[in-house]
C-alpha cells in the first residue's frame, strides 16, 4: 500500500515520469524506481548522493515518510539499492 501511496502522490506532483527525466535527469528517474523497491521492502534505502530524488521527493505530500528511505551514501545496518 505504501508504494502505490507514493506513485499516487509522484503523479499528484509531477505530470509524468518524462517530465521527472527532464527537470532532473535520468539518475533521478533510476532512483525513483530503487526508492519504491525500498519502500515495498520496508528496509532498504537509496544513497541520493548522485541524484534530485531528495528534491522530488520534498515536493510530495507524504516527503516525511519518503526521505527516511534516502540517505547520503551506505549504511551498514541497511540494504543498498539494487
Amino acid at each position: 500500500m505504501a508504494a502505490r501511496k507514493f506513485y499516487q502522490e509522484l503523479f499528484e506532483t509531477y505530470d509524468s515520469l518524462a517530465e521527472i527525466a527532464d527537470q532532473h535527469g535520468a539518475l533521478t528517474l533510476a532512483d525513483i524506481v530503487y526508492l519504491s523497491s525500498a519502500i515495498l521492502s520496508g528496509d532498504g534505502y537509496v544513497d541520493h548522493s548522485f541524484s534530485d530524488i531528495k528534491e522530488v521527493v520534498s515536493a510530495m505530500p507524504s516527503a516525511d515518510q519518503w526521505v527516511t528511505f534516502l540517505h547520503d551514501g551506505p549504511k551498514s545496518s541497511a540494504k543498498p539499492r539494487y
